[in-house]
């Protein structure tokens, strides 16, 4: 009797304070139903609306909503499927889309072959919210004059802005002939306010012309996830490789005073934050033996520029082979180390972090790289190479190591050559009197350097240079450790400055690395962080 009566008050409850779960088709009364493709294409009669999919659709070739008018609403996949999208003249399902709403979808069978920026969703986002979405299949782009305004390609957003979580790409992009683009895994060139459990596993693949008219036609960023800035990322991971071919020259153009950059990176190009993300797919530059640039080539396993980075990882390789010079109007930046104008950098993770004041704690914390990284620099190259087994130029890094070997090539004129790199960072900065930047590190990777016979030869386990903007000649670096015989800090540094090399990384070879951040591994025999565990 008293279970009847409690069962009884419990319906009871649910009724008055209005907790009774409705019936689908109930949920479903405020928003139009998708059911087919006709009604997919008639959403372009109310562009403000709130549409939901009750079955997966088929979605028909070329279809390109909303090219005049810009989508405004929200679409609900409800876990279904919109199939088999194929273009060869429309730039996406949806050409604009401005503060919509899209989430619980998958885009399946993708096979896009266009002649310029396309994207498998929305060509142009302004201010658009992505959730739980996934995309599969194939977009292969090759270059026409018809489109050379188009310059972004991606399956979620080309270009726009916008905030991604629990998103996933999974189809290849392919890009043929081009010398000008940004090419993403989930958005090209996209300005994105937050990315949040996101993740890619499509391969991105590059090539250049074999001829470039002007160097104004040769900037290219790739990356994972966002070919652009991100405001604050979050465990999001990359799986796919991300390889760039060079083909053939590009040279500055005598009206032109810019040079070409070429980037590429493992999550985005930039963030403000990052947070517990990581790459393990391959970055991969490599260049003709005959072919020359005017320009910087960037690579990183995460990212080119971060302000703060805590509980990252790359386990992926990071590769460049080609040659390059920074050249601005008439002048080649050569022999000097001058690190604002490296035109080759490559870091396991990163390329540059924020310099720390009152108002910005910047640097890298807690964070890994086990990821070789291998430089060639062919004849005719010049200028600076910085690389760095974490970051190539930062200031603040704390408790991080680096397993990964790096491996430097010079088969160029060593007279237009410097060469700065180092286990941890190729340079690091001081921006603050009396702090310590660099603590509680180790590196086990080999430096295995480049022949030099210059005085520009910054090439060490640890850290290559120093750059102290305060010249007071402080420690600014302690309680790191290493395992491989070497320079531990190259060039530039205040004698006080100190590491030690042991026999192996643990406790009682390495006390000043806290059991707060540090765990002993017997998988790997040595000492991992604590929050950020190697697999």
């Amino acid at each position: 009797m008293k279970k009847r009566i409690f069962m009884f008050l419990t319906a009871c409850s649910l009724v008055f304070t209005g907790l009774v779960i409705p019936e689908p088709e109930t949920a479903y009364a405020a928003s139009t139903q998708i059911s087919s493709a006709e009604d997919l294409l008639a959403m372009e009669q109310n562009p403000s609306g709130d549409y939901v999919l009750t079955k997966d659709i088929t979605v028909p070739k070329d279809t390109n909503l909303f090219a005049e008018t810009p989508f405004t609403g929200t679409l609900d996949g409800k876990g279904h499927k919109l199939k088999g999208y194929k273009a060869t003249t429309s730039n996406a399902i949806f050409a604009k889309a401005k503060s919509a709403e899209f989430k619980n979808l998958s885009i399946t069978n993708v096979d896009i072959k266009a002649d310029g920026g396309v994207a498998a969703l929305v060509y142009d986002s302004e201010g658009c919210a992505f959730k739980n979405i996934s995309v599969s299949g194939k977009i292969t782009v090759s270059k026409s004059d018809n489109w050379t305004w188009r310059s972004s390609v991606a399956t979620l957003a080309a270009t726009g802005s916008g905030s991604m979580e629990k998103c996933k790409n999974s189809a290849s992009i392919t890009i043929k002939n081009w010398n000008e683009c940004y090419v993403g895994g989930l958005a090209g060139s996209f300005g994105a306010a937050r990315l949040k459990n996101c993740s890619n596993s499509g391969r991105i693949t590059l090539t250049t012309k074999k001829k470039s008219k002007k160097i104004g036609e040769a900037d290219i960023t790739l990356a994972g996830l966002v070919a652009g800035e991100v405001d604050e990322v979050t465990s999001c991971k990359n799986a796919g490789d991300i390889t760039l071919k060079v083909n053939g020259s590009m040279l500055l153009g005598k009206s032109l005073e810019h040079s070409a950059t070429l980037s590429l990176n493992g999550i985005c190009y930039g963030a403000k934050k990052i947070t517990s993300s990581g790459n393990t797919g391959k970055i991969m530059l490599t260049s003709a033996k005959s072919a020359k640039y005017d320009g910087r080539a960037f690579l990183a396993g995460i990212a080119d520029g971060v302000g703060k980075a805590s509980k990252c990882y790359n386990t992926g390789s990071v590769s460049f082979t080609g040659a390059g010079t920074e050249k601005i109007g008439e002048m080649i930046r050569i022999g000097e180390a001058d690190t604002d104008n490296a035109p080759v950098r490559a870091g396991g993770l990163f390329n540059s972090t924020s310099i720390p004041n009152k108002a910005t704690i910047g640097g890298v914390y807690e964070c890994y790289n086990t990821g070789n990284l291998s430089v060639t620099l062919f004849s005719g190259h010049s200028g600076v190479c910085m690389v760095g087994g974490i970051i190539t130029g930062g200031n603040r890094m704390h408790n991080c190591y680096n397993t990964g070997n790096l491996t430097i090539n010079a088969k160029c004129p060593k007279k237009n050559l410097a060469v700065i790199a180092g286990g941890l960072q190729g340079v690091a900065f001081v921006g603050e009197t009396g702090k310590l930047y660099v603590t509680q590190n180790y590196s086990t990777g080999a430096v295995k350097k480049a022949k030099l016979d210059l005085p520009h030869d910054f090439q060490a386990l640890l850290v290559g240079n120093e750059e102290n903007w305060m010249m007071d000649n402080k420690p600014f670096l302690s309680d790191n450790y290493y395992t491989k015989s070497g320079w531990t800090y190259a060039s530039g540094f205040s004698s006080k400055n100190s590491a030690k090399k042991v026999s192996s990384i643990t406790f009682g070879s390495c006390p000043k690395l806290s059991s707060k951040y540090w765990v002993y591994s017997a998988k790997h025999k040595r000492l991992i962080l604590k929050n950020n565990k190697e697999k």
